[in-house]
C-alpha cells in the first residue's frame, strides 16, 4: 500500500512539472506562433495598450519598496518619463492632470477571507497619445492607489 502512494505522488510530481514547463515555454519569446506578444510589435513598442499582458514588460523596483512593470518604450514628449512606480495617484494627477479615460475594478484578492494586503482593487487611467497607467490599492484599510504599471503607447486613444 505504501508503494502505491509513492507511485501516485511520483506521477503527480511529474505531471505538475510538465504543466509548469509547458506554461513557461509558451511565454518565452513571444506568442505561441513565435511572433510578438499581444498588443506589442516585434521591436517591443506598444501598438494597443488594452491588449498588453502583465509580465511582458520590464520589472522595476519603485519608490517605497513597490515593485512594478514598464511596458513599451519611451518616446520624445512622453509625459510618463517623470513618473516612478510606487507613486500615489494624487501625485501622478498633479504631474499629468486628469486622465482622458479611466476604469476601476476589483481583483480576485478582494475575495480572499481575512486578506488585508494590497492589490484588491485596480484603477486604470489612459492619457491620449501617452499610454495607460495601472494603479493598485495600497492595502489594509487604505484608500490610496499606487502606480504599479506604466504602459507607453504614443498612439493611445483617449478612452478605455
Amino acid at each position: 500500500m505504501e508503494t502505491s502512494k509513492l507511485k501516485h505522488l511520483f506521477v503527480f510530481v511529474i505531471l505538475a512539472n510538465l504543466v509548469s514547463v509547458s506554461a513557461c515555454a509558451a511565454r518565452i519569446g513571444g506568442s505561441a506562433e513565435g511572433g510578438p506578444r499581444p498588443g506589442m510589435d516585434a521591436s517591443g513598442e506598444v501598438v494597443d495598450s488594452s491588449l498588453v499582458e502583465a509580465g511582458d514588460g520590464r520589472a522595476v523596483q519603485g519608490i517605497n519598496d513597490w515593485h512594478g512593470e514598464i511596458s513599451g518604450k519611451s518616446f520624445p514628449g512622453a509625459k510618463f518619463d517623470q513618473l516612478k512606480i510606487g507613486m500615489p495617484l494624487e501625485k501622478v494627477a498633479e504631474k499629468l492632470g486628469e486622465p482622458d479615460g479611466q476604469e476601476r475594478y476589483v481583483t480576485g484578492k478582494l475575495f480572499i477571507p481575512y486578506y488585508f494586503g494590497s492589490d484588491t482593487e485596480r484603477f486604470e487611467a489612459v492619457y491620449t497619445n501617452q499610454g495607460r497607467l495601472v494603479f493598485a490599492r495600497e492595502g489594509g484599510f487604505s484608500n490610496t492607489m499606487i502606480l504599479i504599471w506604466i504602459i507607453y503607447d504614443k498612439d493611445q486613444p483617449g478612452a478605455i
